[in-house]
């Protein structure tokens, strides 16, 4: 019963991100971010950083989703393919985020 509310909390929150994210509103969850002066900041809320973020936690939520299916019984063992999507986001969020990074360095040279 607890992990069904907690994989509940984490489904709501990372469905939050994501909606305030393709609304571009709010801070961007990323560890640039984070680290980031208040002027970096500003040049870093860029309608292509919000939808990335927003696909990110869209496809974590759409998992944690099939994982709260299974955690109910509702359907039989999907371990694998929760493993695949799982790998495939982590090769696209890096592939992603290397071309955005890039395109930030670029126009500081500019």
């Amino acid at each position: 019963m607890l992990n069904i509310i907690m994989i509940s909390i984490l489904i709501l929150s990372t469905s939050t991100i994501s909606i305030f994210s393709f609304l571009q509103k709010g801070p961007i969850f990323s560890i640039m971010y984070y680290m980031s002066s208040r002027e970096e900041r500003k040049l870093l809320k860029t309608k292509n950083r919000y939808y990335f973020i927003g696909r990110i936690f869209l496809i974590a939520s759409i998992i944690l989703i099939i994982v709260l299916l299974q955690e109910l019984s509702i359907i039989g063992s999907v371990t694998k393919y929760i493993i695949f999507i799982s790998i495939l986001l982590s090769i696209y969020a890096i592939i992603v985020y290397r071309k955005l990074e890039i395109e930030r360095m670029e126009s500081k040279k500019i």
